[in-house]
């Protein structure tokens, strides 16, 4: 059940991403994107940005339920002695997405602010 919310919340936030957003070219790399970041000063800079956080954030979903989902599987080997194992991997894992989609999140939102700022300032501007 947890799954499929997961999966529809996802979706949503894919839909909520502005369509010109999507269609405005090629996605950016990592490395394209640290660059980008280092040296960002337009609203389009920032959009794109947003736009290449906003996809980390979908794929890091996604690894997440894949993570909790082992890590319910593998549930009885909680309390094994031997370390590391197949629980304690997945639970690493899910605490690794987590932050993961926490920093991710983070970015897109202050991109999509950065770029929603400079978009009003040329706006007042003319």
């Amino acid at each position: 059940m947890h799954a499929n919310l997961k999966v529809v919340l996802a979706f949503a936030l894919v839909a909520a991403v502005p369509f010109h957003l999507r269609a405005a070219g090629q996605a950016l790399t990592a490395k394209e994107a640290h660059q980008l970041d280092a040296s960002a000063k337009t609203a389009s800079d920032h959009t794109r940005l947003a736009e290449f956080y906003r996809l980390q954030v979908q794929q890091t979903e996604q690894k997440l339920a894949g993570a909790k989902e082992q890590m319910k599987r593998v549930s009885w080997l909680e309390n094994s002695t031997k370390v590391p194992n197949a629980y304690t991997m997945a639970r690493n894992n899910v605490e690794r997405y987590t932050e993961r989609l926490e920093n991710s999140t983070k970015l897109a939102v202050d991109h999509e602010n950065a770029a929603k700022s400079l978009e009003a300032a040329a706006t007042s501007r003319q």
